[in-house]
């Protein structure tokens, strides 16, 4: 997954005014309702694209080039670390390995620009495009909406 943590901010209870910055705390119920509005959204694509084959309003994320990586490929070379955009997967797998110890929000930071790097995600009917270019690439489905 590209999903980077996400921050938190502590409030005073009086001013309201931020004390504190905190990683959120996902729970595992966090990751299942994730799960399910995934299989969802992509359920209700397959079905609105069986019933309207020619005019059901789906959301695409083009493949974006390698080349849109080139400038994040390089910055996290500066550190020692190697991008692999060939594919979301092998994306994904390198950013995993994008760590540095000593610095806890590196691999949110590296996260946040690689999905800057990428183009983004489109509404489209169904029969503006081929259907191979149906795919969600940040969310590596071939349908959604």
């Amino acid at each position: 997954t590209l999903a980077s943590p996400q921050i938190r901010f502590v409030l005073d209870s009086e001013s309201q005014k931020p004390q504190d910055a905190e990683m959120y705390q996902l729970k595992e119920a966090n990751g299942m309702v994730e799960e399910f509005m995934l299989l969802a959204n992509i359920s209700v694509a397959k079905r609105i694209l069986r019933s309207f084959p020619s005019f059901a309003i789906l959301r695409r994320h083009p493949k974006p080039s390698e080349t849109q990586f080139d400038m994040l490929v390089r910055a996290a070379a500066v550190k020692g670390l190697k991008i692999d955009a060939r594919s979301n997967k092998a994306l994904g797998e390198s950013l995993d390995r994008c760590v540095i110890k000593g610095f806890p929000y590196f691999n949110t930071l590296i996260r946040v620009l690689a999905t800057r790097c990428m183009t983004q995600a489109v509404y489209f009917s169904s029969g503006s495009v081929e259907e191979q270019e149906y795919q969600h690439y940040g969310l590596a489905t071939p349908i959604y909406t």
